[in-house]
């Protein structure tokens, strides 16, 4: 069924500049909980409750996550919260969940009630509160910008205080910034300093896309309002996709001595198409399946503290090339069975051991006296070169530097 459209447009009704009137037919209806259903029909209004879990007094079934109830910003005036109907998202797959005292845009279809998003008000990020809005308007041809707030009982964006926000949602309009934006950058702002940017580097317009949460100090102190591009070494969390961009980051162990040691030809400058994560702790945790890491010309990890490997199976380590350990304090190597060699049968020798038993079998050489026909014979003539091959024995069988069980 096709449906007229009215477009007389919407209003803040204090903000004149903003150059929006609120048509009266629908906001006497919706103040009544009208069920005109010939046309759709755009209006603003304060939000006045919010049902965002099933804890809510008005909670009946899941379908009620996410709806609100508004007092229109022009007729609302007087109306109690009872006489209100409830509001649904219209996109239920893009839903940009008010707080109290925000104004939003309501628009009725078929009889039922829905709202778009939220009114920016002051350009703030983390809320745009109009508090008592819909309880103290002014006039549509009141040309007096100033008559809503010589009336209102409220600041708008007041920090504290007694304006409620929701049950655990607080003011921080003053540390939360936006982004700067790039020529046809599109920007998925969050509330709370956490930003997507579909960009593009501006010097060759190659695409990029910069996921940003939390914001760095100096951003965090700065004036409100004020624009700022994020940075990948200040941002508490950042994943960057770049295609032909030069990406600034600071390895963590850059400048160390250990710093990419082991690596072949490590990079110098970070560019190109990358894909890179920056924050305190990385988790990946395949709950069913493998981890697995391929890489065209190699894989290199560096850290500041230690690297531990543990599995339940079997380790394997395969390479068409050499192995090189590198230890500056020590390799320990212990098992049950250790096999040097894929089909080696033949058992190591204790060295300390060995040297103990060739002191032996050097000292009943040295001794050894035979039975003649004049009596037993004395010892070797060259004893004395016996004692110096078991002096050798513990100064050069022995290793200094490898050691067994």
């Amino acid at each position: 069924m096709s449906k007229s459209v009215r477009s007389e447009g919407v209003s803040l009704q204090y903000r004149r500049d903003m150059n929006m009137s609120t048509p009266s037919g629908t906001a006497s209806q919706v103040a009544a909980g009208g069920n005109d259903s010939h046309f759709f029909q755009i209006d603003t209004a304060e939000v006045i409750d919010v049902i965002y879990n099933p804890n809510h007094t008005d909670f009946v079934s899941g379908a009620d996550i996410g709806k609100i109830k508004v007092r229109l910003t022009k007729e609302g005036k007087g109306t109690e919260e009872t006489e209100i109907p409830w509001m649904y998202p219209i996109n239920p797959y893009l839903i940009q969940y008010p707080v109290k005292h925000e104004v939003v845009y309501i628009i009725k279809i078929v009889g039922k009630y829905y709202y778009l998003g939220n009114v920016s008000a002051e350009g703030n990020i983390n809320n745009n509160i109009i508090p008592g809005i819909s309880s103290t308007p002014v006039a549509p041809n009141d040309d007096n910008t100033d008559s809503y707030k010589s009336t209102q009982t409220t600041t708008p964006n007041t920090t504290g205080g007694a304006i409620e926000l929701g049950d655990t949602f607080v003011d921080n309009n003053k540390k939360v910034k936006p982004l700067l934006p790039n020529e046809g950058d599109v920007i998925v702002r969050g509330r709370f300093g956490n930003n997507i940017r579909f960009g593009n580097n501006p010097e060759t317009n190659s695409p990029n896309m910069k996921v940003s949460v939390g914001q760095s100090p100096t951003v965090n102190s700065s004036e409100p309002l004020t624009h700022y591009v994020e940075d990948i070494n200040e941002t508490p969390t950042s994943i960057w996709a770049t295609t032909d961009e030069i990406i600034e980051i600071k390895p963590i162990t850059k400048g160390s001595s250990y710093y990419l040691k082991s690596a072949k030809s490590p990079p110098t400058t970070f560019d190109k198409v990358q894909l890179i994560f920056n924050t305190d702790r990385v988790i990946w945790n395949a709950k069913k399946n493998e981890i697995l890491m391929f890489a065209n010309k190699g894989i290199a990890l560096n850290t500041h503290g230690y690297i531990a490997l543990d599995c339940q199976d079997t380790f394997g380590i395969t390479t068409l090339d050499k192995l090189n350990i590198a230890a500056k304090n020590g390799i320990f190597v212990d098992a049950p069975k250790i096999i040097l060699g894929k089909d080696a049968r033949e058992p190591l020798v204790l060295g300390d051991k060995l040297v103990q038993i060739l002191g032996e079998l050097i000292d009943a050489i040295v001794q050894e006296t035979h039975a003649t026909g004049a009596g037993p014979s004395g010892p070797p003539i060259n004893s004395a070169a016996f004692k110096i091959i078991k002096n050798k024995l513990a100064r050069t069988i022995l290793s200094k530097q490898n050691k067994t069980l």
